[in-house]
């Protein structure tokens, strides 16, 4: 579990959380449908999960959550993520849908989990490049 933290932590520093200085390498993607991959999708697709049995997680801190978050959301904050995260107790079979404000924290949780095993995970644009519908 410290491995894991002091990873997230190391990636957000060299990545930053503002905005990304280099652009993050591409997220592989998996076909599920002919309509959505698991991998990179778009906004468009992500309101599409909302409501549906895919486990939407907000990456983003508390108080950013709190500013507005997209609907069904959970907010599990990407330094807490390995405690809060462990606690759910998720199948590897879980469909889930990532997502912060740039992409950036979201990226390094997306591939963490990848290399624990779970292979059913969207990675969506931050709230800061698609116009989502954000509820408070």
């Amino acid at each position: 579990m410290k491995r894991f933290i002091a990873i997230i932590l190391l990636l957000l520093i060299l990545t930053g959380c503002t905005k990304p200085a280099v652009e993050a390498p591409a997220i592989p993607t998996q076909t599920i449908s002919e309509e959505l991959v698991y991998g990179e999708i778009s906004g468009e697709q992500m309101v599409s999960l909302i409501g549906t049995d895919v486990l939407i997680i907000d990456v983003r801190t508390a108080e950013e959550y709190a500013e507005g978050h997209i609907e069904g959301a959970q907010n599990i904050p990407v330094d807490q993520f390995q405690t809060a995260f462990d606690e759910l107790k998720l199948s590897k079979d879980t469909p889930m849908a990532l997502y912060c404000r740039s992409g950036n924290r979201s990226s390094v949780v997306y591939r963490i989990l990848m290399d624990e095993g779970f292979d059913k995970i969207y990675h969506a644009p931050g709230v800061s490049q698609y116009d989502y519908p954000l509820v408070k």
